[in-house]
């Protein structure tokens, strides 16, 4: 076959894949065009949700408070009346609440459709500190906290503490395990317990001088000073001081 000057040979099948193409990329751009209208839809409904009056906040109640009142932890967890439920972050919520220096641990859940409960553990305290005239308590962490319902026991750091101040979470842990080891008839019976340089601890229970030492091997002192109690009362003597520092080899003093 002779062609002349400027005619071109179309192949059916050349052709057929280049309409095949051309369907497929305009098949390609309505998918992007449907799914970004979507995404806009998507996104102008959740606007619209949480501005929405059907969602506004109405109830937040709060559960665990004793010294720290309802009103202070709502106002530390930033809710409102009228805020949207959908746009609130409850661990953000939960945070904040326990920036407050009574609160151990916050837990913010929902209730209901409308409503918010905030449920706190407040810190408790467990020891009592005094410095001449002042007295604080702190708490198993060696916080600041407001004063306990019941007994504690209560150390005496010396008269030239400034004034309320936090105390290592080791040591109140270890005055705390002394002070629960003893039978509950003699923890009334205990003078504040005195701290000495080095850490040596000294105090007296039911008329009796301790000398502990420092705030290691507690419960096996706490023992010690115990089975020598029990014996010398037992023979009809007085107690009028004992060395626990060893408690392997206590020191008495009897009379």
């Amino acid at each position: 076959m002779s062609l002349t000057s400027g005619e071109v040979i179309r192949s059916p099948r050349i052709a057929d894949r280049r309409r095949a193409v051309r369907l497929q990329q305009r098949s390609r751009r309505r998918r992007l065009v449907i799914a970004f209208a979507l995404v806009v839809a998507a996104g102008a409904g959740a606007v619209l949700l949480t501005r929405s009056e059907v969602f506004q906040l109405d109830s937040i109640a709060v559960v665990g408070t004793r010294t720290v009142t309802d009103d202070t932890v709502r106002e530390a967890s930033g809710l409102a009346p009228g805020q949207n439920l959908l746009s609130i972050d409850l661990g953000a919520v939960e945070a904040r609440v326990e920036e407050l220096p009574a609160v151990l641990e916050a837990r913010v859940t929902r209730d209901g459709s409308l409503g918010i409960v905030i449920e706190i553990a407040e810190r408790e305290a467990v020891l009592g500190v005094r410095a001449g005239e002042r007295r604080w308590f702190v708490d198993a962490e060696g916080r600041v906290v407001p004063a306990p319902d019941s007994g504690v026991p209560v150390v005496d750091v010396g008269g030239d503490v400034a004034g309320p101040v936090t105390l290592d979470a080791a040591v109140v842990d270890g005055v705390v395990t002394l002070w629960r080891a003893l039978p509950k008839r003699l923890r009334g019976r205990m003078s504040p317990i005195g701290t000495a340089p080095g850490g040596d601890l000294s105090f007296s229970v039911a008329g009796t001088a301790v000398r502990f030492g420092t705030l290691t091997h507690v419960k096996a002192k706490v023992h010690a000073f115990l089975r020598v109690r029990r014996r010398v009362l037992h023979a009809g003597d007085d107690l009028d001081a004992v060395d626990v520092s060893s408690p392997r080899r206590p020191a008495a003093s009897i009379s």
